[in-house]
């Protein structure tokens, strides 16, 4: 079994601490920030006090701009990735992130809030669609699915992070003085992959198409280790050309997919796995729990802390995932994980109708649960 060197794992940290937690962390940070930033606009003479269907439709606005810019990110960084590599594509995710830092942190207006959330979608969007490529690609073959699940802890430990540092009870910085101060973090983050991935070598499979296999090999030896034996070396050579033969040199299009009957299943297993993560709606759980607490009958401070709970719930379910990916199967958890699913969204609603509070944070944590271990670590990497 090929050993996971510190050069791979200096890799594999430096590219999912620096892009994969901005994601979760923008992800987070909107569910109990709103307060704060609604009294921070007040404050400016953005907004005036009472007037809650303005703030309600500004506010979706800002929270769904992610989403937009997301969009935009998914769609631009893998052509980026191919033409200037996989590891400048991450990269350049670090722009967007400065920048939306400080137009959330100290926003201007409503304009600058969306647009700083747009901006970091982005970021965001790139990063979910090159950061788990760069994995992929560098780390051995027995090791890819639980490196590859690094990718969700990050996001799912920047979503508690954002969450627990704007907690009101907890006392860090969720107040209406100290909130803005929180966008430091994914700031630190960033630099971190500034300082370590320029260092890192690019994705082998990157390397073999552009500049052949001389410099591919080099790539490989600098993750494995220089005591790898030069035949195992080649031997991965040999089946990245393999890999690659098999997919063509042309990037298949909309027709080309459609006429070639081989692609169908890949494609809609591709599809389907990533629509049941989107489509679960976990988006909003982890946008508006809090909210949803609030109107359920909890006090604002302890709707605050369950959605903490339920999150760091999220990161310490997915560590156990990573080691069940490459034992357990794929199919398996994704099966038992959208079951699950099924039923704790049952069990919630049936427990928010009936003022049942306590039964539906519960079905809440079974629901985290349940997206941890199936199409919350399954998705990332399955195409």
């Amino acid at each position: 079994m090929t050993k996971v060197t510190m050069q791979l794992l200096r890799a594999v940290l430096a590219s999912t601490i620096g892009a994969s937690f901005q994601f979760g962390f923008s992800t987070g940070f909107v569910n109990n920030t709103e307060t704060f930033i609604r009294h921070y606009f007040i404050a400016t003479g953005a907004e005036t006090t009472g007037d809650d269907r303005h703030f309600n439709v500004m506010w979706s606005l800002a929270v769904s701009g992610f989403a937009i810019g997301g969009f935009l990110g998914t769609l631009a960084f893998p052509a980026l990735a191919s033409m200037v590599g996989r590891k400048w594509a991450i990269l350049s995710t670090t722009g967007f992130c400065y920048a939306s830092c400080y137009m959330i942190a100290f926003p201007a207006g409503w304009w600058a809030l969306i647009l700083g959330r747009v901006l970091v979608g982005i970021g965001a969007g790139g990063a979910c669609a090159t950061v788990p490529m760069y994995v992929s690609e560098i780390a051995p073959l027995e090791t890819r699915g639980t490196l590859g699940t690094v990718h969700q802890l990050m996001i799912t430990i920047g979503i508690v992070t954002a969450q627990a540092l704007s907690t009101s009870k907890l006392h860090l910085l969720g107040d209406d003085r100290l909130w803005n101060r929180i966008l430091l973090v994914p700031c630190a983050c960033t630099t971190i992959l500034l300082l370590l991935l320029p260092g890192c070598e690019d994705s082998p499979v990157y390397l073999l198409q552009t500049k052949g296999a001389a410099r591919a090999a080099k790539a490989l030896w600098w993750f494995r280790g220089k005591s790898t034996a030069e035949d195992k070396i080649w031997a991965e050579i040999f089946a990245m050309r393999l890999e690659l033969s098999h997919c063509g040199s042309e990037t298949a299009g909309f027709r080309e997919i459609a006429r070639d009957r081989r692609l169908w299943g890949p494609v809609l297993v591709g599809v389907g796995v990533n629509l049941s993560m989107q489509l679960s709606g976990i988006d909003a759980m982890l946008y508006y729990s809090t909210r949803v607490l609030e109107d359920a009958g909890v006090p604002l401070e302890w709707a605050q802390v369950y959605t903490v709970l339920i999150s760091s719930m999220n990161v310490l379910v997915t560590i156990p995932a990573m080691l069940l990916m490459d034992r357990a199967g794929r199919k398996v958890l994704q099966i038992c994980g959208l079951g699950g699913m099924c039923l704790a969204y049952t069990v919630m609603t049936l427990s928010l109708l009936r003022g049942h509070h306590l039964v539906a944070v519960g079905a809440m944590f079974v629901l985290v649960v349940c997206y941890a271990f199936g199409p919350g670590c399954i998705a990332w990497f399955i195409v």
